[in-house]
């Protein structure tokens, strides 16, 4: 692959320190015993003059456009690190880094880090055992590139593992434009453009800028492509014939990660347009085809890996969805039939020789609408795929296929790194963030998750956020957690409150994992799973709060409570009511449904006191305590509109509460979460109170 680090002309010179242990890999151990480096050797860089002891630094030089190539073998008992200074690096650049990375075997928590001018990344997908593993980054430089550090190194950190590494490379994330190719002017449907740039996994995002000056103002015409599969765009032959002018631009993470210098073409006998024209077809300018989410009154909540046979369990429960496989298509047709009778939506996982022919060959045309309707879920894509180099074009290929069969429901893959959220981004539909806490981290490890997942979708609404909630016993199945003697199955209530939390951190679905599929009773879960149909049908009882939309009312909580991590104790979020909104009459008791009811329908009757102003609609609040502690928290509540906060209805406890300058005092019992609607009253208009 060629590097463009030395695009300008200059060349760098790398300098890399070795620090290994001396004792070398056990007698088990695959690699040479001599942790030498046989292809500087070979290429005719000078080895150290003597055999390398620890600490001693090797020295080799790589100029003009050679990138960065080293390997590594060693046991790193006392961790290892690799250095290079670089010579030039352009402020505020992007470059692509990857390196080849072996293990004999995994070590759970143990990772490598990538340290780029001063800024660490943990390489937590790196999960693979006894098998070589591609891994790369999208690294940015900062503004100001500090003199002082090593703009690259990677640490290895200590344990009794041996570890190689190959192949290293850091490139200028760079973008050689190519002038249209010929003959694509004689072409009456199209003008054919092509660039080259480094080849990566990472799903990058490229604009072909068009505009008729070469200034490229803000009247550009830009097309759009999710990620960077092809060399060749095809734009329609209806642009204004005379001289044009294009740049290629890359974006990654929503962000111009290159752009290219500026190239132009002219197009000849062309048939004029408008003015304003000069954009390619709305066909070819996005291949992208929306996902086709369900009605916005469903909240999936369901359970990995249930079999056919434990669907009328599953339905007692009170879930509504679940991750099941089938073999074939045929099979599905009636796995999805029954579930759906259940009223189960199947998020549909599969092998991959599923997409290997027409999916839907030989069905019967009802069968064909049912696979292509609201009764599938979704297709769930890949689980983990971060961790077994699973490229996000790979998965990104496996959508299109669904999609070209007309099974446009949402994609959807399990994501222990959510880190890696921009990188496949642009290939799914919905992220499933699973992250398990009990006991040995912070509840607040699944909703920092879920942050960095929101933030990488943020602004696309096509785009959905689930969580995985802890099921299982760690012990079950990880000999490292039976040890340390603290492995237990969480109990209902941390159930309860990661389902709370992940819904305050934005999560629309939520699914239990257990670690043993479907078989939710046997001795282990039996207990557990006696009591989660509970949480299930609260969840479900309130239904209507989880899908209503977000209020645009900040939210500010006061309270010095925080986890191991320093991260606060109390989560919360507002929701909007709807005047029209109401709860089933099973809400935990008819006569709280009843009162309930009663409240909302005593706010549609206010209208009559003002008949030029609507009172605003109640506001809910969802809160949840992340701690086995009593805390304690002030929430104060600020709306753009100016509307004031007076009183509060406790929907899972009794009574109501007077605000004081928009402001709830509250004390939350150990995970314990609360539900409550806001009296809301516009500026200047008094509405009696209805509580």
């Amino acid at each position: 692959m060629k590097s463009h680090l030395n695009k300008w002309g200059q060349a760098i010179v790398l300098f890399g320190i070795l620090t290994a242990a001396s004792t070398g890999c056990r007698s088990d151990n695959p690699f040479p015993k001599n942790n030498r480096f046989p292809e500087l050797v070979q290429s005719g860089y000078a080895a150290p003059a003597s055999n390398g002891g620890a600490g001693e630094p090797i020295l080799f030089r790589f100029e003009k456009d050679i990138p960065i190539t080293l390997n590594a073998e060693y046991a790193p008992e006392q961790g290892f690190d690799l250095v290079f200074p670089l010579k030039f690096v352009r402020p505020a650049s992007f470059y692509l880094f990857s390196a080849e990375f072996f293990r004999t075997y995994n070590v759970v928590g143990v990772y490598p880090e990538v340290r780029f001018c001063g800024q660490a990344r943990i390489m937590n997908d790196f999960w693979a055992q006894g098998k070589t593993q591609l891994l790369s980054l999208v690294l940015e430089a900062p503004e100001e590139v500090p003199s002082d550090r090593p703009a690259l190194a990677i640490h290895l950190p200590k344990d009794r593992y041996c570890f190689q590494l190959s192949g290293i490379r850091l490139q200028a994330l760079t973008i050689l434009p190519e002038a249209p190719l010929p003959g694509s002017r004689e072409k009456e449907t199209f003008i054919r453009f092509a660039w080259d740039m480094p080849e990566t996994d990472r799903m990058l995002g490229i604009r072909l800028l068009l505009s008729r000056s070469r200034d490229f103002p803000g009247d550009q015409t830009v097309h759009f492509d999710t990620d960077n599969r092809y060399r060749e765009l095809l734009i329609p032959n209806t642009l204004n014939e005379g001289r044009w002018y294009w740049r290629l631009e890359v974006r990654f993470n929503g962000r111009q990660a290159a752009l290219s210098e500026r190239g132009r073409f002219s197009i000849q006998g062309a048939k004029k347009v408008h003015p304003s024209a000069g954009r390619a077809d709305e066909e070819l300018m996005s291949a992208d085809i929306p996902p086709r989410f369900h009605d916005p009154d469903y909240f999936p909540i369901g359970t990995y890996g249930a079999p056919a046979e434990s669907l009328p369990a599953l339905a007692s429960m009170g879930l509504n969805a679940a991750v099941m496989s089938a073999p074939d298509a045929q099979d599905l047709v009636s796995l999805v039939r029954t579930a759906f009778g259940h009223g189960i939506r199947p998020l549909v996982s599969f092998r991959r020789s599923f997409l290997d022919r027409d999916i839907l060959d030989g069905l019967a045309p009802d069968d064909r609408r049912l696979l292509q309707s609201d009764a599938v879920l979704g297709w769930y894509l890949d689980d983990e795929p971060e961790g077994r180099s699973i490229s996000p074009k790979t998965i990104r290929d496996q959508r299109d296929v669904l999609r070209a069969a007309g099974l446009l429901q949402p994609g959807a893959i399990a994501l222990a790194s959510a880190w890696r959220s921009p990188d496949y981004a642009p290939a799914v539909d919905v992220f499933m963030s699973d992250q398990y806490p009990v006991p040995f981290n912070p509840f607040t490890w699944l909703s920092e998750s879920l942050d960095t997942v929101a933030a990488a979708i943020e602004g696309d609404s096509t785009k959905g956020s689930w969580s995985v909630i802890q099921a299982f016993d760690w012990g079950r199945f990880s000999p490292q957690a039976r040890a340390t003697g603290k492995a237990r199955m969480p109990t209902v209530k941390e159930v309860q409150t990661l389902c709370y939390l992940s819904i305050c951190h934005g999560a629309t679905g939520l699914f239990f994992y257990t670690y043993n599929g479907g078989n939710f009773y046997d001795a282990e879960h039996r207990r557990l799973w006696r009591d989660i149909p509970d949480v299930v049908r609260e969840l479900r009882d309130i239904t209507p709060v989880l899908t209503a939309p977000s209020a645009e009312v900040t939210l500010t909580i006061d309270s010095p409570a925080r986890d191991a991590w320093g991260h606060p104790a109390l989560h919360a979020l507002l929701k909007n009511g709807d005047r029209h909104l109401f709860f089933s009459r099973d809400f935990f008791s008819r006569r709280r449904a009843a009162r309930f009811n009663e409240v909302l329908d005593s706010l549609e009757h206010s209208v009559s006191i003002s008949p030029a102003q609507n009172p605003p609609s109640p506001v809910f609040l969802i809160a949840v305590n992340t701690l086995p502690q009593t805390v304690s928290g002030r929430f104060h509540l600020e709306a753009k509109d100016g509307r004031s906060f007076t009183r509060a209805f406790d929907l899972f406890g009794t009574g109501s509460f007077t605000l004081s300058d928009n402001s709830l005092s509250l004390i939350f019992a150990p995970h314990e979460r609360k539900l409550f609607l806001f009296e809301c009253r516009p500026s200047g208009l008094h509405i009696p109170h209805y509580f």
